[in-house]
């Protein structure tokens, strides 16, 4: 199982008051397809999400609490974008993990489909 597998997904993820570490996708409104991203504050990126008129609400956002640090954010952030790149269109510009990083993340059993 995966990092992700290890969550529950939030969908319609509920108020942006607290500070939560996770990752999550959303519609993006500006460039189109599915946005991932991962953030260790989900409240002020969805705001600012929202202020670039990128995520209309904040129940349109869909979020897991990731446990540890950057690199396991970074790793479920690559799951989710790979998972929904095979699903279709993404807005994402760059990937969180470079060639090597990504490697690691792969041989830690950290880049499983996140919906397996």
């Amino acid at each position: 199982m995966g990092l992700l597998g290890q969550g529950l997904w939030v969908h319609n993820s509920g108020g942006c008051g607290e500070a939560v570490a996770g990752v999550y996708w959303f519609e993006d409104l500006v460039r189109g397809g599915k946005y991932a991203g991962s953030t260790i504050d989900k409240g002020r990126r969805f705001a600012e999400h929202m202020a670039d008129g990128r995520l209309g609400s904040v129940e349109e956002a869909h979020f897991v609490p990731v446990p540890g640090g950057k690199f396991a954010r970074e790793a479920g952030e690559q799951a989710l974008l790979e998972h929904l790149r095979e699903a279709g269109d993404v807005a994402n510009i760059r990937n969180p993990l470079g060639r090597m990083r990504r490697k690691r993340a792969k041989e830690l059993g950290l880049l499983e489909d996140p919906f397996e």
